[in-house]
């Protein structure tokens, strides 16, 4: 499930998916997603372990690409999406010798 909260002012930036698919592993994962979130506003992806909520994430991340739809950043353009929504695992990304 995917919940919005607070609109955001018309003329801020807006990261919006539309029509998106993931396959993963030759699986399809989920079809047809979509949301808006605006700044100032906040998306929070729940489901059920394997629904693709960290799939969706990196997709919207620029680590994985869709199999089908779009993610924008308004106004922006595609390079700007990706300096602009970072993405941080559930893992930790320190080798163990450097913890």
């Amino acid at each position: 499930a995917v919940q919005e909260a607070r609109p955001s002012p018309a003329h801020a930036m807006r990261l919006t998916g539309t029509s998106l698919s993931a396959v993963r592993g030759g699986r399809l994962v989920f079809a047809d997603v979509g949301f808006s979130v605006g700044a100032g506003e906040l998306l929070a992806v729940t489901g059920r372990n394997g629904a693709g909520k960290s799939t969706l994430l990196r997709l919207v991340a620029g680590l994985l690409p869709p199999a089908a739809g779009s993610v924008a950043l308004e106004p922006g353009d595609a390079g700007e999406l990706q300096a602009n929504v970072p993405y941080l695992g559930h893992l930790d990304g320190l080798k163990a010798g450097l913890r």
